[in-house]
């Protein structure tokens, strides 16, 4: 799962939240939830988001998962040419 940015900023302004705030949601040992959330809204995404974070910060915003997240699927080492993938 990767974050939808686009729709992250849109949720945290509709939510009328600060990044503060939020973090105070997502908040788990060994995670600096400030410094996260705003990695996150720049497209930066390291510290990598579990699926925990992720289901914390749609609950935090009010939204569904699905709205905030976009799911990507990759296949590495295929013996294949990639124009034929």
């Amino acid at each position: 799962m990767i974050i939808n940015v686009d729709n992250l900023n849109k949720a945290i302004k509709k939510a009328e939240m600060s990044h503060e705030q939020i973090a105070e949601a997502i908040a788990r040992p060994g995670l600096d939830g400030k410094a996260a959330i705003n990695n996150w809204t720049r497209k930066n995404f390291k510290p990598k988001p579990t699926p925990s974070d992720l289901e914390k910060l749609a609950n935090a915003l009010n939204v569904p998962l699905k709205s905030i997240v976009w799911f990507e699927g990759a296949h590495r080492w295929a013996k294949v040419a990639p124009r034929k993938a």
